[in-house]
């Protein structure tokens, strides 16, 4: 069973310390909520002044879509550039930019045992921050898409509706990949899923966007 999302614990941290990491107000900086008239549907991630990237579960059944920046307080009118059930990945053009937006960059890559955080939203529609030791999984398939387009993470807390479309960073603070769901093992959610940085590169290209990535 895949749930629509996730919630998050601290794990120790691994081969960086907290000091030499991005801060966590320039992760929350990208966070994004995707509204449903007026209340919170969804996560989601600001890559760039005007473009938000979530799930296309979030947004699919969605007339109009509005995307609020909790750190601006702006609530944007956003167009669909482009979605696709597999991978569960949208891209979203907003009407206009958001206030002195960052430019997100991509990793290049994923290491196995990194440790990530991810910002997303709970019931409540706060930021939240959380981390999580990864466990990847480089050969993860579903069986409707055989390419390599999604990794998984172990975790020990209980998933939440708010999550999806919350995007994964690393320590340099480059996008590792988006949130969409989990696997729950007699009833407790164990694996964590998310469309990773290779998907998104190519849903921004799908959509005509600069896919920036950093070696």
């Amino acid at each position: 069973m895949i749930a629509l999302s996730l919630a998050l614990t601290t794990f120790a941290h691994t081969a960086h310390s907290a000091d030499s990491c991005v801060h966590e107000k320039d992760l929350l900086a990208s966070a994004a909520l995707i509204q449903k008239e007026g209340r919170g549907k969804g996560s989601g991630v600001v890559y760039q002044g005007d473009i938000v990237l979530t799930n296309h579960h979030v947004i699919a059944d969605i007339p109009k879509v509005w995307v609020h920046i909790p750190r601006t307080d702006q609530v944007i009118e956003a167009e669909v550039l482009h979605a696709t059930p597999k991978p569960d990945i949208a891209v979203l053009k907003l009407k206009e930019k958001v206030k002195d937006a960052k430019e997100l960059h991509l990793a290049r890559r994923a290491h196995r045992r990194e440790e990530l955080r991810l910002v997303s939203f709970p019931f409540a529609e706060k930021h939240r921050l959380g981390a999580v030791q990864a466990r990847f999984n480089n050969f993860a398939r579903f069986k409707s898409d055989s390419r390599l387009l999604y990794f998984n993470a172990l975790l020990s807390d209980w998933g939440f509706a708010g999550d999806s479309g919350g995007g994964f960073y690393n320590c340099k603070g480059q996008l590792v990949g988006i949130n969409f769901g989990n696997l729950a093992l007699k009833g407790t959610p164990e694996h964590v899923y998310a469309v990773n940085m290779r998907a998104i590169e190519d849903a921004l290209r799908a959509a005509g966007v600069e896919a920036r990535i950093e070696y």
